[in-house]
């Protein structure tokens, strides 16, 4: 099995994917409490889409710090994330007290508390994904073009998603769906690690993926 995580703030639930090794999906849902999900259906990787990390040089998400042991500049940037940024794959930079600090701080806990249990976890990055696979999207994600793109591309390398004339999901379940993917690939050794794993990598599919169709 392979989890996919598109956590929402702190408080909401977060929506998950959980595919089969064919790959199919097998469950699509929101929960509360992930560490309960993950115990339940034992997956061989999460594949979570948020920031698990912090830049090297930084012990908090504090401006002035608050815990003594940071070293790096409140300007610090995450390797993966300026790798990411020069591949052309744009996305929200992990910042001292920026929007996503409530989400940042939970998602590294979560990290923290599954891995202690001894489930692999990694780092995706939807978007990253769905170029490295489908292609640029025609539209914005949480459009009505946006989503039905999405999921049809994804119907041609998972089975037993729905036909999306006759239900579309949103786009918090495909970012789900899209971790899912790229943690089997990560698993089949298909996945690129971008950055620098002690500080925190984000794992993508690799390009060569992207002409391979489905995997089954």
């Amino acid at each position: 099995m392979f989890l996919g995580l598109d956590p929402s703030f702190p408080g909401r639930p977060a929506a998950f994917a959980l595919l089969d090794g064919e790959p199919r999906l097998r469950e699509l849902g929101d929960t509360h409490d992930v560490v309960s999900l993950v115990e339940r259906v034992r997956p061989v990787v999460v594949a979570i889409d948020a920031p698990l990390f912090l830049p090297a040089g930084w012990g908090c998400l504090d401006w002035p710090c608050t815990c003594g042991r940071c070293t790096a500049p409140p300007t610090a940037r995450r390797r993966a994330e300026l790798a990411m940024a020069s591949l052309g794959l744009g996305l929200f930079w992990t910042t001292k007290q920026g929007l996503l600090r409530p989400l940042v701080e939970w998602a590294i806990v979560l990290r923290g508390e599954l891995e202690s249990r001894g489930w692999p976890v990694i780092e995706v990055y939807p978007y990253a994904t769905r170029v490295r696979l489908l292609g640029r999207p025609p539209a914005r994600k949480g459009t009505l073009l946006g989503r039905a793109w999405t999921q049809q591309g994804l119907a041609g390398r998972i089975a037993g998603l729905p036909d999306p004339a006759q239900r579309l999901l949103g786009h918090d379940a495909l970012d789900a769906l899209l971790a899912a993917y790229t943690g089997l690939l990560w698993h089949r050794g298909l996945g690129e690690v971008i950055g620098d794993e002690e500080e925190g990598a984000i794992v993508v599919p690799r390009a060569a993926v992207a002409g391979a169709g489905g995997l089954c």
